[in-house]
This record gives structure tokens, sequence and C-alpha cells, in this order.
């Protein structure tokens, strides 16, 4: 009893001595077990404190605390598969349990089960329908595994129904975010007060909604004040380098990443962003690199394999691109993006029936993909059908309807189409951006868009070592 009281009030280490103590005088119980177990596992000693649930389940196979104290240590140790059955097991004892539902989900995700884990997720909100704190945690978990819509989605409903609380808005505000979502983040934000969140919170979402919405000259003054607030905020630092790369200051924003890794030397997000940059600066040997940094600290090698493809198409070297891309796609066939780098690659390597195959898997993921709308309309054109590539030219075009080698291309099928009104009206705007912006022959790069794509992932704590 007095082990239990020292627990309970944090007094880890004399609680492990006096439970041991109390077996030495002939306490062998179950229940002895299941508290040094916890003991051990809040001591930061997971590999002690799982034995020691083991022997009290082997004592007392009933004993249910012990039952999902052993698979949440499980969990929190990374063996994530093995806490499974004992998490269900508990589950089924107690299936509103909300620290046992997420830590079901948690477990599923970290296995590498996310179907599964979305799965329950439903099930879960079915379970506990009128619980906004375990909607919260499982949006945080979504988040963390790149699951922004459903995150979204949990917490759109969990803000109903705590409508007064700021923590809520705030996290459905960067959930929006990574859901690519700025404008809504911005209506979350409206009306919030100044002082809400931690140091420079509001200010750094602002700032990353506008400059998501490409509104950078309204993001800056935020993203200032948000570094200002908290100059040793990773998350606040690696957005402001969003801003910088986006006014095309690679260098400065180069300086802002590496200063951002100096603080976190284990965040996947760093090296990545700086690989991008350094990309687009043309240093691909310094890409290379930092690739291969994000390569050892990521969980998800598939996102590096994709950016190493999309360097390699940026250099010319198609073959290799399709086969780095084929690696991505191999780990991970659920993202759009890579199934349509990897059509950009096969279409420069002259295979376009294998191309427009992997630009539709692109576009049934992701029907607003725009790249492999263009894509797709260049394959079908080269393939001699033309009124399918005008349709997709045409999506492409309402989904970015600033490029103007578009309309250049898009010009002479309208003519082979007998749409001669629509060709002058396609001349006439080609004509205008390349005298409103000096670039008509030039399309963003896939490096181009995955600099947004990944600040919009990488913001937030969930970016950033969890």
């Amino acid at each position: 009893y007095l082990a239990v009281a020292e627990m309970s009030a944090g007094d880890l280490g004399p609680a492990i001595g006096h439970f041991k103590r109390s077996q030495q005088l002939g306490n062998d119980s179950a229940n002895l077990h299941y508290y040094l177990g916890i003991a051990y596992a809040q001591h930061q000693e997971a590999n002690a404190g799982i034995r020691e649930l083991r022997l009290a389940l082997t004592k007392d196979p009933k004993l249910v605390p012990a039952v999902s104290a052993l698979g949440v240590v499980l969990v929190n140790a990374g063996r994530s598969k093995e806490a499974l059955p004992y998490l269900e097991r508990a589950r089924e004892h107690s299936p509103k349990d909300p620290e046992i539902l997420g830590s079901l989900v948690r477990a599923e995700f970290e296995g590498g089960e996310s179907s599964k884990a979305l799965t329950r997720i439903d099930a879960s909100v079915d379970a506990v329908p009128d619980n906004p704190r375990l909607a919260a945690t499982l949006a945080f978990l979504c988040l963390h595994h790149r699951q922004a819509q459903k995150a979204r989605q949990l917490l759109e409903n969990a803000s109903e129904m705590m409508p007064q609380d700021a923590s809520l808005k705030l996290l459905l505000a960067d959930a929006s975010l990574k859901a690519g979502e700025p404008v809504e983040a911005l209506s979350v934000l409206k009306g919030l007060p100044e002082d809400v969140g931690a140091r420079g919170e509001l200010a750094f979402l602002r700032g990353s909604a506008d400059l998501l919405a490409g509104n950078t000259e309204q993001a800056a003054p935020y993203l200032s004040a948000a570094v200002s607030a908290d100059p040793t905020n990773v998350a606040y630092l690696f957005a402001y380098a969003g801003l910088q790369g986006s006014e095309q200051l690679y260098s400065d924003a180069l300086a802002t990443l590496i200063k951002a890794r100096q603080l976190d030397a284990h965040a996947e997000s760093i090296p990545y962003q700086m690989a991008v940059t350094y990309a687009l600066m043309h240093r691909y040997t310094e890409a290379a690199k930092s690739c291969d940094e994000a390569l050892h600290l990521t969980t998800q090698p598939d996102d590096v394999y994709f950016m190493m493809g999309v360097i390699q198409l940026e250099q010319g070297d198609s073959r290799a691109a399709e086969e780095t891309l084929r690696q991505a796609v191999a780990l991970n066939s659920g993202v759009g993006s890579y199934h349509a780098a990897r059509g950009v690659a096969l279409f420069e390597a002259a295979n376009l029936p294998e191309s427009q195959r992997e630009l539709d898997r692109a576009l049934a993921l992701d029907p607003q993909g725009a790249p492999a709308y263009l894509w797709r309309a260049r394959v079908r054109a080269r393939q001699g059908e033309p009124s399918k590539a005008i349709a997709d030219y045409e999506t492409y075009m309402a989904l970015a309807p600033d490029v103007a080698k578009t309309y250049q291309e898009l010009e002479p099928l309208y003519r082979q189409a007998g749409q001669a009104e629509k060709a002058i009206a396609a001349h006439t705007k080609y004509v205008s951006l390349k005298a409103e912006k000096g670039e008509a022959d030039r399309e963003p790069s896939f490096l181009e868009q995955l600099w947004l794509t990944r600040i919009r992932e990488g913001l937030g704590p969930v970016g950033f070592g969890g």
C-alpha cells in the first residue's frame, strides 16, 4: 500500500523499491505484479513493465486492468502488433472506454494497418458518439498518420459539440491546412481572441493558411510575428521557410531550414524540404544527400522515394525516375501523386499505354490532381485522341487557369476538332498570359508543387517528432 501511494504521488523510484520489498516478504500476487508493471512503465522502463504485466496475467488471466495496461505499454514501446490482441480483449470487456479505443486505433496505425484503423475510428465514434475528447484524440492520430480529411471530419463534429473550446478550433484549423483547405482554416480561426493557444500559434496558423492560399503578402506579417513570439518553435520556422521559398528566396529558406534542423535533428520533414530547396536551386548532389538523410529518419520511405524520383525527372533521367517512383508506388499504392509522377516518367520514356494507366490511377485516387490531367491530355493527344485530350486540357485549365503553355498546346487541338472560336480564344489567352507573366512556355514543376504540399504536411507539431 505504501508503494501504491508513492506511485500515485509520482515518487516512482521509492515505489518500485517498496513493491520489490513487498514481494520479498511474500506478496507474489497478480495485483503486485500489475502495479509494479505500471510503475516500471511510468519510470520509462518499458521492458521491465511488460515483464511484470505478463506475470500478473499469468497469475490471474482475468485481471482486466492488466490486459489493457499491457496493451498500452506495448504500443508505447513500439510493439504495436503485439499490443493488438491485448487491446482487443480489453475493448471486448469495456467497449466504450475512450483510452482503450484510442490505443487500439494507434496500434493499428503504427502496425501498418491504416484501413483497419480508419474502420475502427468509425466504429469507435459510433460506440461513443458524444465524446468530443475521444474525437479529438482520434483526429490527432489521423493527423500524425496523414489522414487529414478524416481528422478534419472528426474535429468538425467535436467542435460542434463544444463550440466554445478554442483548442478544438485550433486543431481543426491545423487539420484543414493539412487537408489543403486554407480558406476553411481561416474561417475557423476568425473571431478567436489573440491570446488563444501557445505563443504565436494563432499568427502561425493564420499565416500558414494565407501562405497555402497563395497570399504571400498577407502571410508574411503573421509568420514573422509567430517566429518573433517563439524563435525556437520548429514548426514556425518551417512555415517561414515555406514563405521564403514561395517568394523564390531559396538561399534564405535554406538558412531557415538549417536553423530548424539544429533545433530538431530528428524531424524528417526538414531534410525532405531541404532536398526540395536544393533541387529548386539545381544543387542536385546536395538534394540527393538530403534525401538520404530523410530516408534514414522517416517511417514512411515511400514519400522520400517519390521525391527522389521527382528530382530525377527534373534532371531529365526518366528511366531512373520511373524505377525510383515504382518503389514509392510499391510501398504505398494509395497516393495519387505517386502514380501521376510515374505516369510522367513513363511518358518521357515514350511508354504511352503504361503512362496512361498510371495517370488514370492517379485521378481515380485524387480527382483534383491537376498535373495528372495535363499529362494525360498529352498522352491522349500523342495517341491521336483529340477529343479526350481536349477534355483533359479543359479540366486542367479549370484547376490551374494561369498556365500559358496549356493554351498554346490546346489551340491546335481545337483547330483539329473544328472549334475555331475556341482556338482563337485559346490563342488570345496564351498571348495575354505571355505578356503578363513572361513565362509562356513554363508550367509549375512537380518540385514547385511539392514545396507547398510538403509545407502543408509538415505544419504543426505532428510534423516534427510527433
